[in-house]
Parts: C-alpha cells; sequence; structure tokens
C-alpha cells in the first residue's frame, strides 16, 4: 500500500508548519542497526529529528488533514503520542523498513526544491528500486511501514525537512 496526496496541508496551515520547523529544535539521530554505538558515521545517522507530541496544535492539523486527505484514523504512533520533524542531508542511500516501529508510516514533504531527485525511493520484495515518489512541499505519502525504501541522494547533496509518523494502530475509515 502506497497512497500519495499533494496539498495535504491547506495553504496556511502549510505556512505556520514550515514555520514551525524552522524554528524547532533537533538532535541527531542514528539508524538501530549502526554496527558500532560509540564510532557512528554519516552513514548511521538518519539526519536531525525533533518530536512533537500530537496532542499538540501541529498533532491535532495532522490527525484532522491525514483523516481528510487519506481517510485514515491515527489512534496511536511510536514513540507513543509523537511525531517527528526530520531535516536531512540528501547524500546517502539508507534502504530501510520500519516494520518494527508500526504499521503505516506518513511521511509529509516539508521544506525542499521541488525535485524528482530528492524524494523517496520503494524497493520490490527482491530489495530492487521499483518506485520513486519525487519531492513536492505538501505532499504526504501513506505506505505500509514493512516497505522498504530510502531517501532518494541528491547530487547537489541538498538538505530537506520531512513530517514523518510512525502509526502502530490505524484504520482506514
Amino acid at each position: 500500500m502506497i497512497n500519495i496526496v499533494d496539498d495535504f496541508f491547506t495553504k496556511k496551515q502549510l505556512l505556520n508548519v514550515q514555520n514551525y520547523a524552522g524554528g524547532a529544535f533537533y538532535k541527531p539521530v542514528f539508524f538501530t542497526q549502526s554496527r558500532n554505538k560509540e564510532n557512528k558515521n554519516r552513514e548511521d545517522s538518519y539526519g536531525i529529528r525533533h518530536l512533537f507530541e500530537l496532542k499538540s496544535s501541529l498533532g491535532k492539523i495532522i490527525h484532522k488533514r491525514c483523516l481528510k486527505k487519506f481517510s485514515y484514523i491515527i489512534k496511536d504512533t511510536y514513540p507513543p503520542g509523537q511525531g517527528a520533524l526530520d531535516k536531512r542531508k540528501l547524500d546517502v542511500f539508507q534502504p530501510h523498513n520500519d516494520g518494527g516501529l508500526g504499521k503505516v508510516n506518513l511521511y509529509i514533504q516539508l521544506i525542499g526544491p521541488t525535485a524528482v531527485s530528492n524524494g523517496i525511493c520503494f524497493y520490490d520484495k527482491d530489495q530492487k528500486l521499483d518506485m520513486h515518489i519525487g519531492f513536492r512541499e505538501n505532499r504526504a505519502v501513506l505506505f505500509d511501514s514493512k516497505i522498504v525504501h530510502t531517501p532518494n541522494v541528491s547530487s547537489d547533496k541538498i538538505w530537506r525537512t520531512t513530517i514523518t509518523l510512525f502509526i502502530n494502530k490505524g484504520d482506514f475509515k
């Protein structure tokens, strides 16, 4: 299951969320499969992350928009009751799945240049590249967390900001 919608937020909501993201405090995040926990390198890093509560105004907007745009009801997330703003430099392919974190991912492209080359890639069951979705601010993708995916690598090594929710309880309306 991979569902894509553009204009996830209203224009006013998008500007408010982008402003919030611009002023948020971020911390480095590393993939759990990193071999050497003490001596992590760039390939081990997901980027930097800011967690927010789903009870916050941002979380409430995402709940409402997910229901409106995908007919999907978010009941709980991992970490419990939280979502994440992520900033990352697109310079390393990092194929992974998030099946251990949730059943469904909600991925929202928030800040970055519109381009085919800086979106998200999905792999088939044989671990071969299958589908690519370009980056466009305010585009959202709802997909099965077990699908292997990676941010696409940009030759310009740009930074982008996205929102991720690992949904472990939810249903289509």
